[in-house]
């Protein structure tokens, strides 16, 4: 039987320290130079908390069937805490935009039924609460969140951003359109091993459907927006289709 002893994690710790201090250096960099802070802050949901940092993929979903009562109390137990650091974050930064990753909630990782227990309402509520105190949530939604488009509805209107990376962004348009402004989703694909042609194709409907009436950002749909391996006659071509196609 293999006996294993704790270690600190002082070392781990000191280095997480001097990694965030070179990220607000580099954010303050880029301030001075006048280029515009994208998000002030990152706020996760609750359910990916634990599945992140704590549990993982295997360990959560298990958590879901074997101890139900405890991650939904433990999820109730972390919510006004990640509510609280959201909205004193988006407050003290250059912008009051809170970036917000999705990870675990999409199509393909839990069931419509599982997404209504252990997701949307500790999500619903950190929403409503970093709006009602005047920060701009910007979630992104990584993956394929189709059938959760009606439920996610459910916030004030006008005050959110949500970023979709391989929904459906037509049909969010027509679910969504007068609730979020909506963001995304050229292809990290498309860029990357697509031709001008094809870019100002897609930039072109998207600006034209999706952004017909405003409340639309086009971007990439990766969670990095333009991937650093796009090419630059791509990326050119995307600049090229807002200039063109996107004045109301």
């Amino acid at each position: 039987m293999h006996h294993f002893e704790w270690q600190p994690r002082e070392r781990e710790g000191a280095e997480a320290q001097r990694l965030w201090a070179e990220h607000a250096k580099l954010q303050k960099d880029l301030a001075d130079l006048g280029f515009p802070s994208v998000s002030s802050a990152l706020c996760p949901c609750p359910y990916d908390y634990f599945g992140d940092y704590l549990r993982g993929s295997k360990g959560i979903m298990l958590d879901m069937y074997r101890r139900k009562g405890k991650l939904l109390e433990a999820m109730e137990h972390i919510t006004p805490m990640l509510i609280e650091g959201a909205i004193a974050d988006g407050r003290a930064g250059a912008c009051n935009i809170v970036f917000m990753p999705m990870h675990w909630g999409l199509d393909g990782f839990m069931s419509l039924d599982q997404f209504k227990t252990f997701y949307w309402p500790f999500l619903r509520r950190i929403l409503h609460a970093m709006i009602e105190a005047g920060v701009v949530p910007c979630v992104f939604w990584e993956g394929v969140c189709n059938t959760r488009l009606e439920i996610i509805a459910d916030i004030p209107r006008g005050k959110a951003i949500y970023w979709f990376e391989g929904t459906d962004l037509f049909r969010a348009k027509q679910v969504l359109g007068d609730v979020v402004c909506l963001r995304g989703n050229v292809p990290a694909s498309l860029l990357n091993l697509g031709t001008p042609a094809d870019v100002t194709e897609c930039c072109k409907r998207l600006i034209r459907e999706v952004g017909k009436n405003g409340g639309f950002m086009l971007d990439g749909g990766g969670g990095d927006g333009v991937p650093d391996e796009a090419r630059p006659e791509n990326v050119r071509a995307m600049i090229r289709a807002v200039h063109e196609f996107g004045v109301y």
